[in-house]
């Protein structure tokens, strides 16, 4: 098995060494597994101390999201916002595998989890998995040691106990963890960026791939158990852009519902972003005639001006 899977961060404490030591328990021989660590501090943490794989099946590459309007040297807002279909479009773009997962920060993988993704590549179809959610989780080796409170968990895995993944529709993605082949991606052109104001940019992005055929199935084995303890998860680096704060606060992901968009809105085509830095090129400066404001404001302020 050839895979990418995109872990993003915007916290000081993303507790990669959770999913790192249980990913790794979980490598058969003759794979080779990539972790793309999109982070809001890439290149300001110590990654030295992570157990990779020592025969190099298992490994690890850090990345700062790619350049947008909200964030990055070029944005056009001097506030942080953190923006999660960026981060995701960014492991898209620099994914170099045929296959591409995202998993949640602060998270381990539960056994059977890679076996998950497995059968979805030889059953070709996208598929998502099912999340418990704790507080005061501690974890050692991959191995949960103080269990916490649940306070959490998605209840669509019933539908899956029989252990056989179920034909699901795209709006299941909400809050899972997936696994797909990623020119499935550059097919809707990603996660829409102005989906966040809503929260709702996982399940926008399924939906536009049911919208375009895409097979799509909901599977047991693909669970991972996240750390929400409060004091630990809210981003202090970043306001987030679904809490009605952000200037990218548009709003569209209930349009993408009604109108049955298939593809997503933001400034560049994927495809051929990616296609630019495969050849070594840099991400371009994104610009476009819908920007419509400028350090938190709107430029009908400074018409006239």
């Amino acid at each position: 098995m050839k895979l990418t899977i995109g872990y993003i961060t915007a916290r000081r404490q993303p507790c990669l060494e959770w999913f790192v030591d249980s990913l790794r328990k979980q490598i058969r021989p003759g794979d080779q597994i990539q972790i793309l660590l999109v982070d809001f501090l890439h290149g300001e943490r110590d990654l030295s101390s992570l157990r990779l794989d020592s025969a190099g099946q298992l490994t690890l590459r850090s990345v700062p999201c790619k350049p947008t309007v909200w964030q990055g040297p070029h944005r056009l807002t001097k506030d942080n916002w953190w923006a999660k279909s960026a981060y995701l479009n960014t492991a898209a773009c620099l994914c170099e595998t045929e296959w591409l997962a995202t998993v949640d920060d602060r998270c381990l993988v539960r056994d059977g989890h890679l076996d998950g993704i497995r059968r979805a590549m030889e059953g070709r179809y996208a598929v998502a998995g099912w999340y418990e959610k704790r507080f005061d989780m501690e974890v050692e080796d991959g191995v949960i040691v103080k269990p916490g409170t649940v306070v959490g968990t998605d209840p669509r895995h019933w539908s899956a106990e029989g252990g056989e993944p179920v034909v699901a529709p795209g709006g299941w993605f909400f809050g899972a963890n997936i696994a797909l082949p990623v020119e499935w991606v550059f097919d809707v052109n990603g996660w829409d960026e102005t989906c966040d104001s809503l929260g709702l940019e996982d399940c926008i992005f399924g939906s536009m791939l049911e919208t375009i055929g895409r097979p799509i199935r909901y599977d047991a084995k693909l669970a991972i158990i996240e750390d929400r303890t409060p004091s630990a998860c809210e981003p202090p680096l970043a306001k987030r852009t679904d809490k009605g704060l952000s200037p990218a606060d548009k709003s569209h992901g209930l349009l993408h519902r009604v109108f049955g968009k298939s593809q997503a809105t933001h400034d560049l085509d994927l495809r051929e972003l990616r296609e630019m830095v495969r050849r070594g090129e840099p991400f371009p400066i994104p610009t476009s005639p819908t920007h419509d404001w400028w350090d938190g404001q709107p430029l009908t302020e400074f018409q006239g001006s």
